[in-house]
């Protein structure tokens, strides 16, 4: 993906942002627009820090990589329509929060790796919360060496207070590990059927785990929610559903 041109560069507010969109806003909370230029050119690598905001609006967008510093944070706001993200990295190991409004669906695509091949990093003391009910999806290309580590707080509530897994799904192709460590209340759907997952905190994970192995380390309480196999949400296929015959002999055996 192409540098693009000089949105902004606001350091005195801690927000460094290369650009071949549109954004809008005061420095320290930027709102980006997708613009015509972008699905040819993108966005550079992008680096919120020093309690700076960036807020993606509805529509496509294509980010060279994601990085925050020194609290910055990161906001998707599907509240009028739904976002799509392509980018190579989605480092948050110094961010404020990832704050996702799934009031309509949003999808990351997370392609090649950067630095040490890591896809999705959301380090201590980052708050991840989705606060809509329709369908986040992170696809995460095989070939990225390191694909999701989660070790900050997670939310993925309903409006009763309770883990909605079917609203978060988490779909790996490749080998690499995966380490789920998110709060008390981690609820989500993973298909990585060729990677070894871990689970090293304490707290409680629920929804569906799916993996080569699952290792769950430090005595995680892990639940699987049944009313998966009822979920008819587009695209939610990592759940376990009920045993069918797919061949039958009379020979002995």
């Amino acid at each position: 993906m192409g540098s693009g041109t000089t949105c902004a560069s606001l350091a005195s507010a801690g927000l460094i942002i290369n650009s071949g969109g549109s954004c809008s806003g005061a420095a320290g909370n930027l709102t980006f627009t997708p613009a015509a230029a972008l699905s040819a050119s993108g966005f550079g690598p992008i680096t919120v820090d020093g309690g700076a905001k960036l807020t993606l609006a509805p529509g496509t967008y294509n980010i060279d990589s994601i990085y925050t510093t020194g609290g910055g944070w990161v906001a998707m706001n599907a509240s009028t329509g739904s976002i799509a993200l392509n980018t190579n990295e989605i480092d948050l190991t110094g961010s404020n929060s990832l704050a996702i409004s799934n009031s309509n669906p949003v999808t990351m695509n997370v392609y090649n790796g950067l630095g040490a091949s890591s896809g999705v990093t959301i380090g201590n003391g980052v708050t991840m919360a989705l606060s809509g009910s329709s369908l986040v999806t992170m696809n995460i290309a095989p070939a990225v060496a390191t694909p999701l580590t989660l070790t900050g707080a997670f939310s993925n509530l309903n409006s009763s207070g309770a883990p909605v897994p079917a609203n978060l799904q988490i779909l790996y192709g490749g080998t690499g590990p995966i380490s789920l460590e998110g709060g008390a209340a981690c609820a989500a759907v993973v298909y990585a059927p060729g990677a070894p997952i871990s689970v090293p905190g304490g707290t409680s994970f629920y929804g569906s785990l799916i993996g080569s192995t699952v290792n769950d380390a430090n005595g995680a309480a892990i639940y699987y929610d049944t009313q998966l196999q009822n979920v008819h949400i587009g695209g939610v296929v990592a759940t376990v559903q009920p045993f069918m015959m797919d061949s039958f002999s009379w020979a002995r055996f």
